[in-house]
């Protein structure tokens, strides 16, 4: 699956939210934390972003979204944690019969 990073003025266009309330609302669990995509840049996730909004188009309180935060935030880990190498691998060869 491809996954489409949105910076932070895309985001604001498309949830209408100020940089503060969208920062602020990452801070309450209502909406995702952006992805270090470097030293200085940072960007959301498309479809966290758009999980968000459907959520607020059925008028989900803030116990759904931040329950929907929660679940997104999960999810991103366990890509993360699908996607180490893994350290019970060896890499080089064993040198056998020297």
């Amino acid at each position: 699956m491809s996954t489409r990073f949105l910076r932070l003025p895309a985001v604001m266009e498309r949830t209408g939210f100020s940089r503060s309330a969208i920062y602020a609302r990452a801070s309450d669990g209502l909406f995702p934390r952006p992805v270090p995509l470097g030293l200085r840049t940072a960007a959301w996730p498309e479809h966290e972003v758009e999980a968000v909004l459907q959520a607020h188009l059925r008028e989900a309180g803030d116990t759904e979204l931040r329950e929907i935060v929660s679940e997104l935030r999960l999810q991103r880990q366990q890509v993360q944690i699908a996607q180490r190498p893994s350290t019970h691998e060896n890499p080089l060869p064993l040198a056998i019969g020297h």
